[in-house]
């Protein structure tokens, strides 16, 4: 892959959402240029930029998850869904968990992972022997992660009350991890580093490793897949339950 073929995606994704935002600033009978010099020039006042960078690294991640999914044309719709499921479950297990420092955290990504690939497991499950829809039974569980965390953050069950509000326990610092500190401009959150580890090692497992090629295979035609000894049905599962763990 050349800088060609690296660049030109993404640039051209966003030159077309600047066209688009503009025509509609226009409709609205503003200045698309005096909209987007404000943009640019509020990133460097405070901690906007840093906010933005913390900001993205979360949907960084969810455009990973939902990556895995396309090179087997599965629309994983469900990547909100699975990372509220992980986020809650990591964050009740974490509280509870007792480990030194590293080995907490650790502890905690592996419990995140494990709740996002479950949560993906149904779905993806009536994809491969059913062939229902995965568009349609992600959004849905969507909709139902929103009543399982309000169960489980309930005080009954895992919550803890502060005043009017409701959360899980409390995790000990051991567990957290510790963010990049730029003076004034505010905190990097520390999770950059294994979000770029993520992104490389999607690159590598994708044009690096059998499973890579097989997944991609898979995804081009399920006939020649099969004609090769690959199994789509097993591609597609393991497709589903990879972006589900990647909710970390």
């Amino acid at each position: 892959m050349n800088w060609r073929t690296a660049l030109l995606p993404p640039a051209l994704a966003i030159v077309f959402a600047m066209l688009l935002s503009s025509v509609a600033l226009l409709i609205s009978g503003a200045n698309p240029l005096e909209a987007f010099s404000t943009m640019v020039a509020q990133l460097f006042r405070g901690n906007t930029a840093v906010s933005t960078v913390n900001l993205a690294i979360v949907y960084y991640l969810a455009g990973l998850a939902a990556a895995i999914g396309f090179q087997m044309n599965v629309f994983n719709i469900g990547v909100e869904g699975q990372y509220r499921f992980a986020a809650i479950v990591a964050a009740i297990v974490g509280a509870w968990m007792k480990l030194p420092p590293v080995l907490h955290v650790i502890a905690i990504l592996l419990v995140a992972m494990f709740a996002g690939a479950l949560y993906a497991l149904l779905p993806a499950l009536l994809k491969v022997y059913r062939g229902v829809s995965e568009v349609i039974t992600t959004i849905m569980l969507n909709s139902i992660v929103f009543g399982i965390v309000a169960f489980l953050i309930n005080p009954d069950q895992f919550g803890v009350l502060h005043g009017n509000n409701v959360s899980t326990a409390q995790i000990e610092p051991s567990g957290r991890i510790p963010g990049i500190p730029l003076g004034e401009a505010g905190t990097v959150f520390g999770f950059i580093v294994i979000a770029a580890g993520l992104g490389y090692g999607y690159w590598f497992v994708l044009r690096r490793t059998r499973f890579g090629f097989e997944l991609k295979a898979s995804g081009e035609s399920a006939t020649a897949a099969a004609a090769g000894g690959v199994s789509a049905k097993k591609m597609t599962l393991a497709a589903m339950l990879i972006s589900g763990a990647s909710r970390v």
